[in-house]
């Protein structure tokens, strides 16, 4: 791992309700230095989610979007289960990432017939083995919660410690989830682990300035277009459907809608 950058720490993420008016993925590049460096995200069913949703649909990638949306040009692999075991099956990326985003340690560290179900050795060899595959990639870490579920109380802070201490080491980024996921509730499910909505939206934003923070460049990106061919395709006493062109380059749309004298904007995928 490279030792040339100063370790980061990311302990809060600002989340705007909604989305903005519209997001882009980074521009084309007209330079070699203008190109989206790549960053590749391995992670459990937190990821898997984050990336799919809370019904894991595989059409969809919000953290694929975001981080594009951000500069990068995003590669994420993520399953549920998976812990730093899992690590030895996902050994190439179609390009050489330049950061590398680890989110894995909840299923290491929860506890199975007395012990945490991965010795700690054997996560810390997993995963310093893992990076080592690409020594100029920032390594990223994404610590996880510390909370009762699966005796995370006990393992967590132990992890949060070792990966916190691993990215100052390697010049890396630390993204504190306990500490950035303290107080809100309503991003957890009953499990008081997985993410609601808002909650994978928050750990997105967190992954994302924890990338931010890596001091790679990034490309600034290129807004889309206007909107063209706008139309009411089919209406109904209750029902518009409006049609619009795709425009190269964006995600979401904003609509603003407005209904007698109240109006409101409505987020789009696209």
């Amino acid at each position: 791992m490279s030792k040339t950058r100063i370790g980061a720490l990311v302990t809060g993420v600002t989340l705007v309700g909604g989305c903005v008016a519209t997001v882009w993925p980074g521009a084309a590049p007209a330079t070699a230095q203008d190109i989206a460096p790549t960053i590749a995200v391995v992670g459990d069913s937190l990821i898997y989610q984050a990336e799919h949703g809370s019904t894991n649909d595989t059409t969809k990638h919000y953290l694929t979007n975001e981080l594009n949306a951000a500069g990068w040009s995003a590669q994420v692999r993520a399953q549920s289960s998976a812990d730093t075991n899992t690590l030895a099956t996902w050994k190439t990326w179609p390009s050489p990432p330049a950061a590398i985003v680890v989110a894995l340690g909840s299923n290491d560290r929860r506890i199975v017939n007395g012990a945490p179900y991965v010795p700690i050795e054997t996560s810390k060899t997993n995963v310093r083995g893992y990076l080592d595959r690409w020594p100029g990639a920032v390594p990223i870490f994404v610590g996880i919660v510390e909370t009762a579920p699966r005796s995370l109380n006990i393992t967590g802070p132990e992890w949060n410690t070792w990966v916190r201490t691993e990215a100052t080491a390697g010049g890396g980024v630390f993204v504190d989830w306990s500490t950035i996921s303290k107080g809100h509730p309503e991003w957890f499910t009953s499990d008081l682990l997985h993410h609601t909505a808002t909650g994978q939206a928050a750990y997105r934003a967190a992954i994302v300035a924890g990338a931010a923070s890596s001091g790679i460049y990034l490309p600034p990106p290129t807004r889309p277009g206007p909107v063209t061919n706008l139309r009411a395709a089919a209406t109904t006493q209750t029902r518009i459907d409006w049609r619009w062109s795709a425009v190269p380059g964006a995600t979401h749309y904003k609509v603003l809608v407005t209904i007698g004298t109240s109006s409101g904007p409505k987020d789009l995928s696209g």
